[in-house]
């Protein structure tokens, strides 16, 4: 290794991954210069502020109402559980590569004692034939849109409309992970009210593309919602006050909801780019939201090392983090596009990416 990754990192003034990062002293002076004198914090989620949030976003997703949750992995399992209760049916459904199946810990099993059954392969999405080939009839059925285990994949519209038609035709609810929902609009050129209420359930993140400090919610009828507050406090994320979360999480909203036009814009220049570099390719070839898998043929190490040598000479950090190779002999990282990626010029970008490759 040729030197210490922070040093370097610190060094950089251009960042081809993702929203800029912040220390904790500039997130907090960032939020007191924007945070209002009359903003007044929840109790354990009760308060005018945050219910006006709240009442925000379920009008934005064309929901009922709407719960500020602390985390994703609770808003979905507390969904998964209100409605296997309502069906007395413990059997849900879900892509492979599902978060509830692939990042906690099987939670689902171990503290709900629910059963799913995978739906396709992890590799592709999955279609309508895969639905209906399922063994078992779950109480409900995990959208994640988009995918990010295969590179932020969507289905077309007219696809997600037949599927989602399909299964409410068999009384099955259909809940939407839409932890990177923000970042299909550009895609199916529809508003979050039509995407999202196309779903009995819906749960939203705001610490990934919109770039909060952390928190979630869950979206859905007033019923719903009111069982969702219950569970909340079972999980234990009904803390004294949620407001340094959700204020970061208005804030942010409102800073970010109309980039991901820009950000798909830079997405398929970037997309363009590699379509003409040797021993690099992308999947998908054509992005569908603003991040795909990048493949680079070497060594793991090696290009480790190589983007830390360009990152030091060019001051351009990125793509350091990659898998082991595949059977051709490429490794793979995620590129997430978000303003500090749209500050990047193409040219440096095009500089950095020969230079993985060894043409630089």
């Amino acid at each position: 290794m040729i030197a210490d990754p922070e040093k370097i990192h610190k060094k950089c003034t251009l960042f081809l991954q993702g929203n800029y990062r912040q220390t904790p002293h500039q997130y907090f002076t960032e939020m007191s210069e924007v945070v209002s004198p009359e903003d007044q914090s929840d109790q354990y989620g009760k308060g005018d502020s945050i219910r006006s949030f709240e009442t925000h976003l379920a009008k934005l997703f064309g929901h009922e109402d709407c719960v500020f949750l602390q985390s994703g992995t609770m808003a979905q399992l507390i969904a998964m559980r209100i409605w296997t209760d309502k069906k007395n049916n413990p059997q849900i459904a879900f892509h492979p590569t599902c978060h509830l199946e692939i990042h906690e810990q099987n939670a689902y099993k171990v503290l709900h004692n629910l059963k799913a059954e995978l739906i396709g392969e992890k590799d592709r999405l999955f279609t309508h034939a895969d639905l209906k080939n399922l063994k078992t009839k779950p109480s409900a059925v995990i959208f994640e849109l988009p995918q990010r285990e295969i590179g932020g994949q969507l289905p077309t519209w007219s696809d997600l409309i037949e599927q989602i038609e399909y299964l409410k035709s068999k009384n099955i609810i259909v809940h939407l992970d839409g932890a990177r929902v923000w970042e299909c609009l550009p895609y199916y050129q529809k508003s979050y009210d039509q995407i999202a209420s196309l779903f009995d359930s819906v749960y939203i993140s705001f610490y990934k593309g919109i770039g909060a400090v952390a928190g979630s919610a869950l979206l859905g009828s007033i019923d719903l919602i009111k069982e969702a507050r219950i569970w909340n406090r079972r999980h234990g994320g009904n803390l004294i006050t949620a407001s340094p979360l959700y204020l970061s999480a208005q804030y942010n909203l409102k800073k970010r909801i109309n980039s991901f036009e820009s950000f798909y814009k830079k997405t398929l220049e970037i997309a363009d780019l590699v379509s003409n570099i040797k021993n690099m390719y992308i999947n998908p070839e054509i992005p569908q939201v603003n991040m795909f898998h990048l493949y680079v043929k070497g060594n793991r190490e090696e290009l480790f090392n190589r983007s830390l040598k360009t990152a030091n000479e060019l001051g351009v950090w990125g793509l350091v983090h990659f898998s082991n190779p595949n059977s051709d002999g490429f490794c793979k990282t995620e590129w997430y596009i978000g303003d500090a990626t749209v500050d990047v010029p193409l040219v440096k970008i095009k500089e950095f990416l020969l230079r993985m490759v060894n043409e630089g």
